[in-house]
C-alpha cells in the first residue's frame, strides 16, 4: 500500500525519443518546464549516450514523474537500470 502512495504525487510524463516522437507528444501537451530542467529529451545520431543515461536517470529521480516513455531504438539504457528503475512506469514505443 504504501507503493501506491508514493505514486499520487506522481503527476507528469517524461519522453526520450526522436524529434518527431517528442514534438508529437509535446504538442499532445505533455511538456513540462521548470527552470532548466525538462520532462523530455530530443535524441538525434549524435546524441551522446551519456546525455540519454543521465536524462534517464534524473527522470527516475524526479518526484513528479509517474511514466517514462522511451523510443525503441533509443532503449539502450534499460541495461543500465539502477535502484530507481522498479519504482517508475517505463514505456518503450
Amino acid at each position: 500500500m504504501a507503493q501506491l502512495a508514493s505514486f499520487k504525487d506522481r503527476n507528469f510524463i517524461a519522453v526520450i525519443g526522436d524529434e518527431d516522437s517528442v514534438t508529437g507528444l509535446l504538442l499532445a501537451g505533455i511538456g513540462h518546464v521548470n527552470g532548466p530542467k525538462k520532462n523530455f529529451l530530443v535524441v538525434d545520431s549524435k546524441t551522446p549516450i551519456s546525455k540519454i543515461e543521465d536524462a534517464f536517470i534524473e527522470f527516475t529521480k524526479n518526484k513528479e514523474i509517474a511514466i517514462i516513455l522511451i523510443n525503441q531504438h533509443v532503449c539502450i539504457i534499460r541495461n543500465n537500470s539502477n535502484s530507481n528503475f522498479s519504482k517508475i512506469n517505463l514505456l518503450i514505443f
